[in-house]
This record gives C-alpha cells, sequence and structure tokens, in this order.
C-alpha cells in the first residue's frame, strides 16, 4: 500500500447524468416503500477509465493486478449499504457517499471479499451523521488506512521476505482485516523483491549509485503515479540497498516466515498503542469466508472431482455462485453433501447421525474432502476411513445452510422441533422430513425494527414487487397489499410459499449476523433448486435470491435449463460419467454461454447432453445408429449394417439426415465421422467434436474421396 494523490473531479460529475443519479439515490432512500436505496452501478463504470488512471490498475490495498472486472472492481471505502462494526450495524451508512469521487476506489476481488462492509471506528461517538458533508466525514476515527489520506508509511514496515509488519494501530487494524500477510501475497512480493535487487544489482554501480537507466526507474518507483506492481516493499527494500545492508536475502519459504512471525507480531501490537486490545477484539469478529476450491475423494459414488467457484463477476458486487448440471444419480447431491459434512464441524457430523461407513465410496479405504477459501490460507478437510471419521474442523467457519431436493411446508405433525443453531442449519439436506420453518410463527416472534428494516425488504426484494406493492405482517399473518386489495400468504400456490418460506427459514438463521440480509455472508446449498416451482419462477429464482441475498454464496445443483437463467457464463459446471462411470467435470470454460441460447439449444448442448429434444425412443434410436456408425465399414458384421441401413431409412422418414439421396449421403458421412470421434473421446465438449468433424470431413470433400456422390 502507498499513498495515492487522487486526481481534481472528472468531468463526469458535471454531466446530467450523475445529477439525475444521485437525486434518485436521494429519492429511493427516502420513500418508505421496502426497497433498497437504488444504487446505479453504471456510474462506476462511467468513472472507471478515471478509477483506473489513478491507480494504474492496481489494488489501492494489497497492490495486486485488477486490471479487469475478473481481477478487480470499483469499491466505497466507507460502504453504500450499511456500515458494521464486531457489535452494531449503521443502516443508513453510508449511502449517500456512494458515488462520492473521494470515496472511489480500485479493489482487487480477495480485498474487497475481506473488507466487504466492515468499517470499524475506534471512537463512535466520531462516527458521521447520516447525510454529514465530507468535511465531517473526515473527522471520524477510522480504523482502516486510506491509502488516498494516511501515509502508508508511517504506519507499515515491508520485510524482504514479503511480510507486512504494522508500527501503529491502525496499520495492524488494516493488516488483520484485509489479511494483507495472505500466502499468495507474501510470496509475490517476495518475488518482486528479489527480481528488484536483482535489477539493482545488474544496474550497480561504485558505492551503491545506479546508471541512468537504474535511476529512472527508481525515480519513477517513487512516485505517487507509479505503475509498478507492490511498489511499498521495492521502496522499503530499495532503502534497505541504498544504506548498505548486505544481507538481504529472504527466508526460504513465505508460508514459514508467517508461522515463525506470527508471535513476533502479536506481541509487538501489544506495546504499539493502549487501544490495541479494543482493537483486536473489534477486528477479531471481523472474519469472512467463501470458498474457493472443492476437492473429494471417495465420498459415496465419487471417486474423484475438484470443483472451483470463480472469484468475481461482473454483476454489481454480488456474491458468484455455483450450479452443478448432470444426469440423476451423478453425483449432484453427495457433492453437496460432501462440502456440508467438511465445514459443519465434527460436532454437527455427530448431530447427524452420520458415519464414515454411510460416505465411503465401496471398495475404498480412505476418502476425503478438501476445501479452500478465497479468504484463508489453511486449507480445511475433513478425511475419513472405514474406521471413523479421522479428521474434521471442530466448528464452521461461517455461516452454513443446506437443503434436501425435498423442501417441505410446516402441517399438521410436520414440525420442526430441532434445536437451532445460530451458524448452522443442515439437517434437510440429509432428511427430508425436516420441513421449513413455519413463515407466520417466525415473524410473529421478531421485533417490528428487525421486521421492517431487515426481513420485509428482503422478502420485497426476492418477490421484485413493485411501488405500489407492499408487504405486511399483521395478526399472525403475512400478506401482500396492492392498494385496498390485500393477499394473505395463506391464499397463493404452494410454489410460491415455498419461495417465501425458504428465504424466511434463510434469514431465520443468519439473524444472529448484525446486519441486514443484504449484506451478510455465509454458504446455501440448495438441491435441484427449480424442484415444485411454476416455469416464470424457474427462470427468477437465481436472480430472485441474488437480488435478497446478494452477498451469499449459492452452491445448487439442478436439472432443469430454465434455472440457469441469472448465472453468468463459469457459473455452470457439467458432471458426465466416461465410458468406465466415473463421474468427471467438464471444464467450464469449454463450454458454451448458456445465456446466448434459446432453451432448445441449452438441452442439446453440451451443458444437458441430449442428442436432439424428440421423444425417448428416438434418442434411443440415434444412440444405437451413431453406435453403429463408429463401427469400421470393414469390421461391420452382415447384421450390423442391415440394422445401420434399418436405422437410416427410420430416421430419414423424421427428416433428421435429409430430403434428397445426395443429402442423405453427406449426412451419413457427417455422421460416421462425428459418430467415430464421438465413441472415441465422448467426454470432449460437442463444440470441440464438432471441429473434429468439420475438419475431417472438409479434408474427405477437398481430396474429392466423396466425388462419387
Amino acid at each position: 500500500m502507498i499513498k495515492i494523490e487522487r486526481s481534481e473531479l472528472p468531468n463526469y460529475y458535471r454531466s446530467d447524468e450523475y445529477k439525475k443519479a444521485s437525486e434518485l439515490l436521494e429519492i429511493s432512500h427516502q420513500e418508505n416503500n421496502q426497497k433498497r436505496a437504488f444504487f446505479d452501478t453504471s456510474i462506476f463504470s462511467s468513472l472507471r477509465a478515471d478509477l483506473v488512471k489513478l491507480f494504474h490498475n492496481k489494488c489501492a490495498f494489497c497492490e495486486s493486478s485488477a486490471h479487469s472486472p475478473a481481477y478487480g472492481s470499483i469499491e466505497n471505502f466507507r460502504p453504500r449499504s450499511g456500515s458494521r462494526t464486531d457489535q452494531s450495524f449503521f443502516q443508513d451508512h453510508y449511502y449517500w457517499l456512494a458515488y462520492q469521487w473521494e470515496n472511489l476506489y480500485q479493489v482487487c476481488n480477495i480485498c474487497t471479499k475481506h473488507k466487504r462492509d466492515f468499517f470499524p471506528i475506534l471512537d463512535e461517538s466520531t462516527r458521521a451523521k447520516v447525510g454529514a458533508d465530507w468535511s465531517e466525514v473526515m473527522k471520524e476515527d477510522t480504523l482502516l488506512l486510506d491509502p488516498c489520506y494516511d501515509d502508508p508509511e508511517l504506519h507499515l514496515q515491508f520485510e524482504i521476505n514479503g511480510f507486512v509488519t504494522a508500527i501503529t494501530a491502525k496499520g495492524w487494524a488494516t493488516v488483520d482485516l484485509l489479511k494483507l500477510n495472505r500466502s499468495d501475497l507474501l510470496n509475490s512480493r517476495k518475488y518482486a523483491v528479489q527480481s528488484f535487487l536483482s535489477y539493482l544489482k545488474d544496474h550497480e554501480l561504485p558505492k551503491r549509485q545506479l546508471d541512468e537507466e537504474g535511476k529512472s526507474f527508481v525515480e519513477d518507483l517513487f512516485r505517487s503515479s507509479t505503475r509498478q506492481g507492490h511498489a511499498a516493499p521495492l521502496r522499503s527494500a530499495y532503502k534497505r540497498w541504498k544504506n548498505g545492508e548486505n544481507d538481504l536475502s529472504p527466508a526460504s519459504d513465505a508460508r514459514e516466515v508467517l508461522s515463525t512471525m506470527t508471535n513476533i507480531f502479536d506481541n509487538a501490537i501489544k506495546s504499539i498503542d493502549k487501544e490495541s486490545p479494543k482493537i483486536k477484539k473489534i477486528i477479531s469478529k471481523l472474519n469472512v469466508f467463501s470458498i474457493k476450491s472443492v476437492e473429494i475423494s471417495n465420498f459415496k459414488n465419487i471417486e474423484h472431482v475438484k470443483l472451483e467457484i470463480l472469484p468475481s463477476i461482473e454483476n454489481g458486487g454480488k456474491e458468484p455462485w455455483m450450479l452443478l448440471l448432470g444426469d440423476n444419480g451423478i453425483g449432484k447431491t453427495s457433492i453437496l453433501q460432501a462440502i456440508v459434512l467438511a465445514l459443519c464441524g465434527k460436532n454437527q457430523i455427530s448431530k447427524l447421525g452420520i458415519t464414515a461407513s454411510d460416505v465411503l465410496k465401496m471398495g475404498t479405504s480412505s476418502g476425503y474432502v478438501k476445501i479452500n477459501s478465497y479468504e484463508s490460507d489453511k486449507e480445511i478437510e475433513l478425511t475419513f476411513t472405514a474406521d471413523g471419521f479421522v479428521k474434521a474442523i471442530p466448528r464452521t467457519p461461517t455461516f452454513l445452510l443446506a437443503y434436501g431436493a425435498t423442501r417441505l411446508l410446516p402441517k399438521g405433525n410436520l414440525t420442526d422441533n430441532t434445536k437451532s443453531n445460530r451458524l448452522v442449519n443442515i439437517r434437510n439436506l440429509f432428511d427430508y422430513t425436516k420441513p421449513l420453518s413455519n413463515v407466520n410463527e417466525w415473524l410473529d416472534t421478531i421485533g417490528k425494527k428487525m421486521l421492517e428494516k431487515r426481513v420485509l425488504p428482503a422478502l420485497s426484494d426476492l418477490l421484485d414487487l413493485k411501488k405500489h406493492q407492499k408487504l405486511e405482517f399483521n395478526d399472525n399473518e403475512l400478506s401482500i397489499h396492492e392498494g385496498k386489495t390485500k393477499l394473505p400468504l395463506s391464499y397463493i400456490s404452494d410454489g410460491y410459499k415455498s419461495i417465501i418460506a425458504l428465504a424466511c427459514d434463510i434469514m431465520k438463521s443468519l439473524s444472529a449476523d448484525n446486519a441486514n440480509y443484504h449484506s451478510t455472508k455465509g454458504i446455501v446449498l440448495i438441491d435441484e433448486l427449480g424442484n415444485h416451482l411454476h416455469p416464470r419462477w424457474k427462470i427468477r429464482i437465481v436472480n430472485a435470491l441474488r437480488e435478497a441475498f446478494p452477498q451469499l454464496q449459492f452452491i445448487v445443483s439442478s436439472h432443469e435449463p430454465l434455472c440457469l437463467r441469472g448465472l453468468a457464463h463459469g457459473e455452470v459446471s457439467v458432471l458426465m460419467a466416461d465410458s468406465r462411470q466415473k463421474v468427471r467435470l467438464i471444464d467450464k470454460y469449454l463450454l458454451p454461454d448458456h445465456n446466448a441460447m434459446r432453451i432448445d439449444q441449452l438441452l442439446t448442448s453440451d451443458l444437458f447432453g441430449l442428442l436432439d429434444t424428440q421423444d425417448i425412443e428416438t434418442e434411443k434410436q440415434f444412440e444405437q445408429y451413431y453406435e453403429l456408425l463408429s463401427v469400421k465399414k470393414e469390421d461391420r458384421s452382415p447384421e450390423q449394417e442391415q440394422k445401420l441401413r434399418e436405422y437410416i431409412q427410420l430416421l430419414a422418414g423424421k427428416e433428421l439426415l435429409g430430403n434428397t439421396p445426395q443429402e442423405q449421403v453427406i449426412y451419413e458421412v457427417v455422421h460416421e465421422v462425428y459418430a467415430k470421434n464421438l465413441i472415441k473421446n465422448g467426454f470432449a465438449p460437442k463444440e470441440a467434436l464438432k471441429e473434429q468433424t468439420v475438419a475431417e470431413v472438409k479434408e474427405l470433400l477437398t481430396a474429392k474421396r466423396l466425388d462419387w456422390i
């Protein structure tokens, strides 16, 4: 982190577009219509070029690359959708600063995940009042370093090995909250410093002077406008080199450095400031966790599979999802259960009554589930043998909720009598008889403030209510009001009820968090997301849950093409069984973009794998036709030849193989090549098979080996 000299106000702030957006923001905040303040994120796009120029495509906090939306985004230093501390949540802070030039920064995705809506202040009496002007805001006693106003060199010290130590309480809070000593940063800083020291050696003159090229490089390095990555540790290394230090070799491995310096770091902070215990208490509660990757071995029917979740997508700061697609029985539910058991903690596994023999793949001696996080360097591992669970974490690192394919509403004797856990709500994934929460009963137990400030705005987003529609809870019943018309929850369809019940069940678990539901982080797993839903809701469900709970990481399964709407390219993972019935994962970056496809095209793409959208009998005929075609002509038996001619006539009658004899011959050649490639490498994406087939057929036609047509 280095000091950045913020540039003058961009011309965009004098535009009518900006003025209109600011007015709409204020209006949306003042309106009491159960809607959150509306933030026009297109403003950030309009200012992206100015911010890129200011921060030189580097994260303002860690100086990592933030050159594209895949790596970084435009973020507010003071959060716009409510501010969280260890004990309080300030609902209206700092919405009015959402577009303020001084409050906009270019930040990498990992620092964004760590920071999110945390904005701790040492002395809460200095927190600005809602709507305060910038001069008043700047009087806040913040615990986070602001690289455009604070000088990081006065608070942080960078070592040759990549480690950053705090020399003030404010520096400590910043390092700890943003996890500026995470392993990827340690290694990249260490590499940058060593490369720089080699550069200095190459350009060194007597008495530690530099040649002209070296001087020019160093002059640029010390400018606030430097484009050099990890400028802070490079500056520190240069000063030590210039001062004549000879031992500038780092420790052998950054991870070793982290473990050996932890105690030194903790002890040092005690002497920094008398407020350190208070600061440590505040920061220690502000931890987050989201899944980066999952590796599963010998769990139920899964031999081995590794899944990765995107760090971010271009969706206005919402958390990425992962949707699992695959045939029934392929292992989607097993993957969800494996993730839950790895994350829920040892005591919760015991409460579920699940034994290691229940999950160990038949014929194997041991298995594991390994989970890596974007926010932590420590891998979570669940290992098991036939004798039991060998290794499991003691407790969950985050809110963990999981739902099975059958999500029943409470009715009659079907009620939830289990004692709720503040962080974990997973039983329904393993036991379908555990129903969802009774919506009206739960709403009756919460206070008016929580209902109006937290619950109803989330439900309003979920249901996409219009301005003239309003949710009310009176006489122990939730209802939708539109003018004088009242529609009680009990009157609506079961599908509609199940959506509201699912949302309320999620909110009931998340209510322990000290924030609104639009800010709460956690992990939610749902099996067969589209079950029990009308097609219209299947199309809307992803966007609806994303609007209501934008910071939750959802991992869901489905076999419904309609449920793909609302997901970005790369958020869908497809599971297939190869010729040995081994479950494998198709590279998601080789899959077609589902957002550019019609529903019928989705069904015949690699996402769903159908050969056609005809009836089941035709599907079987097509499969058998391809299987016969894959056999070389000279190797086919008379019976196979006869069967192949029958299929050609049969399928041609269904207008699948051309309308003229010439077309049918060409179709037969194309299908024969395609069938050969399909059988040879059926696990390859269809696009790759198509390209291979086109190339081979083109070669046949070019060589005039089909001139007899």
